[in-house]
Order: C-alpha cells, then sequence, then structure tokens
C-alpha cells in the first residue's frame, strides 16, 4: 500500500518543471504582444495581476472589429466573452474573466465569519479553486460564501461587506457595486460620488440606509442566470474506461461494481418492500455477474435480483451524488448533511415535518463514527465538504514537500458519494484517508465528517482459516500453497485491510483480498 503519513506531515509530490516546445513558446510571446508587452514585462507581471491588461487586449479585439466592421468582416460574438463590442467594459471575475455581475457572487470569510478579503468572484468559480486561499491575495480562508442579493435581502448584504456597529465605507460600497451593477467601474465611481451624501452617515453606510441604496441600484441590476454550463466533451466514462453501473457502455455491455448507487425501478413485485424510486447500494456481485445484492437505504434486509436489467423495471442507474427528494428538503432547512438528514427522517419513521424552527440541529448528533479498515461512503454534499475541508487548519511543519496539509482539490470533488476502504484516522486534525473502491483505487485525505459508515455484508463472516493452517491461494498461474501468518478480519473486528496474510511456499509474503481467493490446502 505504500508509506502512509499523518494529517500533519501530509505532503505533495513537487511538480517538475515542464518543457516548453518552441510552439507553446512562440504562442506565449504572441499572447504577449498582443497585450502590449514585452517578452520581459511580461514574464515579470506576477499571475493573477493582468486584469488590466486583458481588458486592454479586449479593448484592442473591439477596436480591430470596429475597423473589420467596415469591410463587412465582423469578428464573431464569442471572442469577446459575455460582453458585445459596444458594450461597457464590466468588472470581470478574476477567474474565468467574465463579467461578474452575470452570476451569482462568491467572497472568501473567515474563521470569525468575516470577509477574510476585499475580493469578488463568481460563486461558481470560488467552489472549483483548489486549497482554501484567495485566487487574488492568497489570504487563507475558511469558508466560500454566496454573497446576498441586495434586491432580496439588502440587511444581510450589507452585513457581509462590514460589521453593523462599523458600517461600510466608500470603497467597501464602490468596489461591491462593480461586481454587482451593469456598469463600467467609472460610472459606478461616478454614481458612488453622486449618490454618496444620500446613503452616509458619518462618512459610513449603515443598516438605516441599505433600503435607498437598494432602491438607487434596482435599475442597474441585472437578471441572473440560474443556467449551470455544461461541461464539455464528457462522455460518461469512468477512471477504468467503462461507464457507470446499469448503463449500456460503448464496449455493449452493463457493468456492475460493488459500493455503486442504484435506484428501485418502476414495476413493483407482490413481495416486495421496497418502493419505487427508493435509493441503494450494491452489496455483492453473484457468480458470473448473473446476480446482484442491494442494500436499501430505508429497507433493514438485503434483496437480491438478476442482473443485468437493461430496461431498468427493478433496477435503475442513480449517480453517486443523487439523494432522496424529502432529504434534499430536510437539508434546505437544517444545513444537515445528506447522512444526518437521512438519520433525522428516520428517527421521525419518515414524516416530514414542515417546521424546523424548534429542533436543534447538530450534525454530530445525528452521524456514527466511522472505523479503520471499514467500507465507508463519502458523502455527495459538495458544499458542505467543501467548508469542512476549508474549516481545516494548514500544516505547521516546515517540510519543504509539505502541500499544506489536507486541502481541496478537484480529485476530492470528483469521489464524493462513492465508497471505500477507511485506512487510517489523523485525530490531530479529524481527518481520515479513504482508499476508494469501484472504478478505481485512489487514496484521498478527507474531513472525518465527509465519510460515512456503509452496511457491509462481509462484517457478518467469520474467519474459515486460523493461524499456521495450509491453505491454497488463487495466483495469475493458479492455486498456490502457503501458510496463514495473520487473520485480520474476525467479523466486526478488522486490523487490516485484507482478511489474510499468508506467506506462501516459494516465501513471498501476500495479502488475500477475498475469501473466494483463499481454501484449505488439499
Amino acid at each position: 500500500m505504500g508509506e502512509v503519513f499523518s494529517a500533519k506531515w501530509r505532503t505533495e509530490a513537487a511538480p517538475q518543471t515542464p518543457e516548453v516546445s518552441s510552439s507553446c513558446e512562440s504562442l506565449k510571446k504572441s499572447e504577449d504582444s498582443n497585450l502590449g508587452l514585452s517578452t520581459t514585462e511580461a514574464r515579470s507581471k506576477p499571475a493573477g495581476s493582468s486584469l488590466n491588461l486583458v481588458r486592454q487586449f479586449r479593448r484592442g479585439l473591439r477596436s480591430r472589429a470596429s475597423e473589420s466592421s467596415k469591410e463587412n468582416d465582423l469578428l464573431p460574438d464569442d471572442d469577446f466573452g459575455d460582453s458585445k463590442p459596444d458594450s461597457p467594459e464590466l468588472e470581470s471575475c478574476p477567474i474565468c474573466l467574465d463579467s461578474l455581475c452575470s452570476q451569482d457572487l462568491g467572497v472568501c470569510v473567515d474563521a470569525d465569519g468575516c470577509r477574510a478579503c476585499s475580493h469578488y468572484f463568481h460563486l461558481s468559480c470560488l467552489q472549483r479553486v483548489e486549497g482554501a486561499n484567495c485566487p487574488q491575495c492568497r489570504v487563507r480562508f475558511y469558508k466560500r460564501a454566496p454573497l446576498p442579493r441586495i434586491q432580496d435581502d439588502c440587511e444581510s448584504w450589507g452585513a457581509s461587506l462590514a460589521p453593523a456597529e462599523e458600517g461600510m465605507s466608500r470603497r467597501a460600497v464602490s468596489s461591491a457595486l462593480k461586481a454587482m451593477l451593469t456598469l463600467s467601474p467609472d460610472d459606478v465611481d461616478a454614481f458612488v460620488e453622486k449618490s454618496w451624501r444620500n446613503w452616509a452617515h458619518d462618512d459610513r453606510v449603515r443598516a438605516g440606509s441599505l433600503p435607498d441604496l437598494a432602491a438607487a441600484v434596482r435599475d442597474f441590476l441585472p437578471e441572473i442566470s440560474t443556467k449551470v454550463k455544461q461541461a464539455q466533451g464528457d462522455s460518461g466514462q469512468l477512471e477504468d474506461g467503462h461507464k457507470q453501473t446499469g448503463v449500456v457502455c460503448d464496449c455493449g455491455q452493463i457493468h456492475v461494481r460493488r459500493g455503486d448507487r442504484i435506484r428501485r425501478g418502476s414495476v413493483v413485485a407482490d413481495d416486495s418492500l421496497v418502493a419505487p424510486g427508493q435509493l441503494g447500494t450494491i452489496v455483492r456481485i453473484g457468480d458470473g455477474r448473473e446476480t446482484v445484492t442491494v442494500k436499501w437505504d430505508r429497507c433493514d434486509e438485503t434483496q437480491t435480483y438478476i442482473w443485468p436489467d437493461p430496461e431498468g423495471l427493478f433496477l435503475a442507474p442513480a449517480s453517486y451524488n443523487e439523494v432522496a427528494e424529502d432529504v434534499s428538503t430536510v437539508q434546505e432547512h437544517t444545513n444537515l448533511s445528506s447522512a444526518a438528514a437521512e438519520e433525522f427522517l428516520r428517527r421521525r419513521g419518515f414524516m416530514l415535518n414542515e417546521s424546523f424552527t424548534h429542533e436543534n440541529f447538530i450534525e454530530e448528533n445525528f452521524r456514527q463514527t466511522p472505523k479503520c479498515w471499514h467500507r465507508v461512503r463519502i458523502l455527495p454534499d459538495s458544499v458542505l465538504v467543501q467548508q469542512w475541508f476549508d474549516s481545516i487548519p494548514p500544516c505547521e511543519c516546515s517540510r519543504p514537500t509539505c502541500g499544506g496539509g489536507v486541502r481541496w482539490s478537484s480529485n476530492a470533488n470528483k469521489h464524493l458519494g462513492r465508497e471505500g476502504i477507511l485506512l487510517q484516522i489523523d485525530e490531530s486534525d479529524g481527518t481520515v484517508l479513504v482508499e476508494s473502491s469501484g472504478p478505481c483505487s485512489c487514496q484521498i485525505w478527507y474531513p472525518q465528517l465527509a465519510v460515512m459508515p456503509v452496511y457491509d455484508p462481509d462484517l457478518d463472516d467469520k474467519p474459515c482459516h486460523k493461524v499456521n493452517d495450509q491453505v491454497e491461494c488463487k495466483m495469475q498461474n493458479g492455486w498456490e500453497r502457503g501458510v496463514v501468518q495473520e487473520v485480520l478480519w474476525n467479523g466486526k473486528e478488522r486490523t487490516g485491510r485484507f482478511p489474510y496474510s499468508v506467506k506462501l511456499h516459494d516465501g513471498n509474503e501476500i495479502k488475500v483480498p477475498h475469501q473466494s481467493l483463499i481454501r484449505k490446502a488439499a
């Protein structure tokens, strides 16, 4: 399995300096030239500091488009991002460079719930940032928070800019309005200058003036699109090159993996205890992959079905991040995880009460503690898991290769909702190391709250062999004799990743991952 570091000493491989091809180098020089920079000037500019240069580049494109329009040779609108050639130059998102006002905004928040810095981003862009440092100023943050819309809740909007007792400075108001309004930065400055005396008292905007401010800017607020951009080129393939369970793959087969999620189909048998639409997990796969055993989320007993079911009559495919509708409702009102919301409903007999005002919703009160070497599921709740990642204190070691401790990453996001084996628990920062199962076997550190124990039928199995037993193990070239060195699984008690450790007669020591791969020697 390789060496496992504690969370305090977690490291990332030092990045290698890539070789730059001549074609890439010439392309970079061309881009620098378009921005009005010499090669020396371009190399001296720090990353993330060239928004003005990008605007200058876009203005150049518009100027050239205007000249070419006289010859009926306009450039397509796509070359200008979200802005038309004659539209005002709006404040840009530092990450995607599209206009900030076109989407919901996000800000970086510190451990006390206050703004960690003064920068604004598209919330969706900020949620894709790896680690927990502002992409602009690199300040450490502990949460990525949505900026409330001033037209919906002006008091919350003001509180997100500055504490109510302090009030908002002219600079803070101007910076926020530049991110929100369909006005150029210069026009916003002029607008704030003209209106400041109507809003401010003692040179600060306070809660009592916020309704006036909101009314003044109403005509300049855009209609925010709620459409989510779809990933381009997504073939639906997983890490093993095949599609998810229950879907006809490009290879012509319908694959099935232990730990994958499934949904009960519309056909109901007379003796079925499972309602159509209920979610469950494949916990065992029969010989020849002709049957699967499913543990439904709201049924105490497992049920076995014929596989495959290409029409989804009994078993329909479900994605890793799907949750029940009533679970989503509870989450909207409580900020609980999907695991805690499911347990909350279970304690109520799955009767959904519309009133949540008198409940004490503490995540830990509805959760079970996972154990090492047991199967777990990584929660599918991306926003909540990301918040737990961001709240983990950074590593304080001085190792040159240290990556800063456990950090949010695209790899952590990609594995949400999947099952795996818990390999290690670090109590010092409340994190766990999980090895995913199914289409890949990646090892990733997560906050402990981000994983939940799952039903595992193997916990009911008692060991069939004991230490010093003569056994045969199924190897690539057939069965080979050996002696049992360790029995690591005994029902619910586990002390290792695999059930047995065996020393073969040729001297090699191996781990036996499954009972079907070991038998008594003849």
